[in-house]
């Protein structure tokens, strides 16, 4: 697994050139920005959440409600 990395660091690595290097989660894509390049395992927040539960969906996008809570644009 990939250690977590500093979400401030501004000379982490090119992103933008594929998800191999920093992907955890099998499930990212390369983003506009290298900012927006990040994998749920690299947050503490979601991986703390993604994590609860007697499930263990190995990214957040699985987990029960984040498709109407996330992506519901009328929530």
């Amino acid at each position: 697994m990939i250690p977590p990395r500093n979400l401030d660091d501004e000379n982490r690595e090119d992103r933008l050139q594929g998800t191999e290097t920093w992907c955890n989660c099998g499930h990212c894509t390369v983003m506009p920005t290298q900012r927006e390049c990040l994998c749920c395992h690299e947050v503490a927040k979601i991986d703390r959440r993604r994590k609860k539960g007697s499930e263990q969906p190995t990214f957040i996008t699985l987990k029960q409600g984040f498709q109407s809570v996330c992506l519901d644009p009328d929530v």
